[in-house]
């Protein structure tokens, strides 16, 4: 978090998908506790060593740090805050999220909009449960700046019906994150997908 804060990125945790997400604008870091493997935007990149979360922190090894520090040199401060509206430091942040998520009509996507403690970014990630038998599965992730308000649509292709997402929004330290669920039903009733067909848990 340390590092996050000084080279002026936003630091959120996810409980229920186990990552932290760093984020500046145009820009969006994925690390995963026990996981070599981490995201830079749409691309992968992998550590020398798997993070630690410990004590409420995440600790990574240097070959990290150092790449975080570029990736955040790469956009300049000035660049990064063009436009953005003055608001409060981090650490004058506080307050709460709120969210509801709905299935959207006539497509596989989940609609979610939601409130914020002034103009904060708001980090959207959904993970979705199909079985009991099969790890939960990150299905998407979007930064939004905001205004108080948000709003998204987040594709879910290529999930079973009746699977449940979670839905989390995650903000900057002080912020109260916010979680919604919904139980994903086909866009139409007669389209059908091989998943649809996966072993059922039993009753």
């Amino acid at each position: 978090m340390r590092v996050a804060q000084a080279a002026g990125y936003v630091y959120s945790w996810s409980a229920s998908a186990s990552e932290v997400t760093l984020s500046r604008p145009g820009l969006t870091i994925v690390l995963r506790p026990g996981n070599r493997r981490y995201e830079i935007n749409d691309r992968v990149a992998y550590a020398s060593e798997a993070p630690a979360y410990e004590n409420g922190d995440l600790f990574v090894p240097a070959d990290v740090v150092t790449q975080l520090r570029a990736l955040a040199g790469a956009t300049p401060v000035s660049r990064a805050t063009e436009g953005a509206r003055p608001g409060p430091t981090l650490a004058q942040q506080s307050g709460k999220l709120t969210i509801t998520a709905r299935s959207a009509v006539g497509r596989a996507a989940i609609v979610v909009d939601g409130t914020a403690p002034g103009p904060v970014p708001v980090t959207i990630t959904l993970a979705g449960t199909m079985s009991k038998d099969i790890p939960d599965v990150v299905l998407g992730r979007v930064t939004l700046a905001t205004d108080g308000t948000f709003h998204a649509t987040l594709a879910v292709a290529n999930i079973p019906r009746g699977s449940v997402v979670t839905v989390t929004a995650t903000s900057l330290p002080g912020v109260t994150p916010a979680t919604a669920r919904v139980t994903v039903d086909a866009p139409h009733p007669e389209i059908n997908t091989d998943l649809d067909h996966l072993p059922k848990d039993p009753k």
